[in-house]
């Protein structure tokens, strides 16, 4: 169990650096179609079986209702803030990823185990 939690620790942290070397790239004002970011993300999120919440959590930082926002309600680019903006970039740039699915289903809670019995496997 040990070895699979840093799997998915070493596939995680890869990802975030990775993340904050692109979002400086694109902190250059690339202008991205919002509804079409928000678009591909819910295809990929519904055909995977991956929940908003853990999405919203793992890859955005943000509560799922902002996330489902974003995603239902998307604004044109030139109405939103730098933090909006932050977040259509960190979704443009998941959707890139090749290893975007895998990490985030390495998040999901497994069937059968509670979340009890999984942090005191761990501490062990």
């Amino acid at each position: 169990m040990r070895s699979s939690v840093k799997l998915t620790y070493c596939i995680c942290a890869k990802w975030d650096v990775n993340i904050s070397y692109l979002l400086s790239f694109y902190a250059v004002q690339v202008a991205l179609d919002t509804a079409d970011v928000a678009q591909h993300v819910r295809e990929i999120l519904s055909s995977n079986n991956i929940g908003q919440r853990l999405f919203a959590r793992h890859v955005l930082g943000l509560s799922q209702g902002t996330v489902s926002e974003l995603l239902s309600k998307p604004k044109h680019w030139d109405k939103l803030t730098e933090k909006g903006r932050d977040s259509y970039r960190r979704m443009h740039q998941w959707i890139r990823d090749g290893g975007n699915v895998a990490a985030l289903k390495a998040f999901a809670p497994k069937k059968g185990l509670s979340f009890v019995a999984v942090f005191l496997f761990i501490s062990r």
